[in-house]
């Protein structure tokens, strides 16, 4: 009896301590200048709603001028999609990173994530400054997630 309640105990301890977790991030619709984002998560146990922040960063870390977003992560589990756009007047650099984070009710950020996402044409192969200035190529770029730690 007392090792299946100490079991119990521990099991809801760990589910309580445990973060959300970032699954799958994946650009759903894009154009050079503005791009949905994709975020599949997990939230085990129960708890408050946390909410999820991204914005658009150099490689260097330094701020881009895409629109920041945010979303709620109710418990359980799900996919939510967050929407930004460029207010740049030149063209943002490829490749740039992607920052998430996860905060709780008090703002005190519980998980950070960045990925890495590339400017690809059409045939899925990585653009260059040359085709954001032609307006058929430019159409065509999207962005692309490549790598996320």
């Amino acid at each position: 009896m007392r090792a299946a309640t100490l079991g119990a105990v521990l099991a809801t301890v760990a589910a309580a301590t445990q973060p959300s977790m970032i699954g799958t991030v994946a650009v759903s619709r894009s154009t050079w200048m503005a791009m949905t984002v994709s975020v599949q998560y997990d939230r085990p146990g129960p708890g408050d709603t946390l909410e999820l922040r991204l914005d658009v960063r150099r490689l260097t870390g330094r701020r881009l001028d895409f629109s920041p977003a945010r979303t709620a992560l109710p418990p359980g589990s799900g996919t939510v999609a967050l929407a930004t756009t460029f207010h740049g007047i030149l063209p943002p650099p490829t490749p740039i990173v992607l920052h998430l984070e996860v905060s709780n009710r008090a703002g005190r950020v519980v998980l950070q994530r960045d990925c890495e996402l590339h400017l690809v044409n059409l045939q899925g192969k990585e653009a260059w400054a040359g085709d954001l200035v032609r307006a058929r190529e430019a159409a065509g770029l999207s962005w692309r997630v490549s790598t996320c730690r």
